[in-house]
């Protein structure tokens, strides 16, 4: 019984960790567009 709730918990933490992961990046690109879009155009 309690090995089972351990393995949830990991279970959970590494989706956790997996969905931080992926927001991240894709801030990381989101912001990296961004910021090569305000370089191109300078009157921004």
């Amino acid at each position: 019984m309690e090995f089972d709730s351990v393995q949830s918990s990991a279970k959970i933490m590494f989706l956790f960790s997996k969905i931080i992961f992926i927001v991240s990046l894709s801030l990381y690109t989101i912001t990296g567009t961004f910021a090569c879009l305000g370089r191109k155009r300078p009157g921004a």
